[in-house]
């Protein structure tokens, strides 16, 4: 059985980049239909998780300043 489309895009994992500039910071990847967000760096190392992707970003970008 396949799922209607719409369903099956909501469940894919997506994958954003983060960058200030030229330079990539990390990445966020979504979960659970776009209720969780996993913040990873450069290294490809879990920041953590999240609730909003603003949030994810945030660490990123203080994982970062360190």
């Amino acid at each position: 059985m396949s799922l209607p489309r719409t369903t099956a895009e909501r469940n894919t994992p997506r994958m954003l980049s983060v960058c200030a500039g030229q330079v990539c910071l990390g990445h966020i990847l979504t979960r659970d239909r776009g209720k969780s967000w996993q913040a990873y760096d450069q290294s490809d190392r879990l920041i953590g998780s999240f609730d909003s992707q603003s949030a994810a970003a945030d660490a990123l970008a203080k994982a970062v300043q360190r």
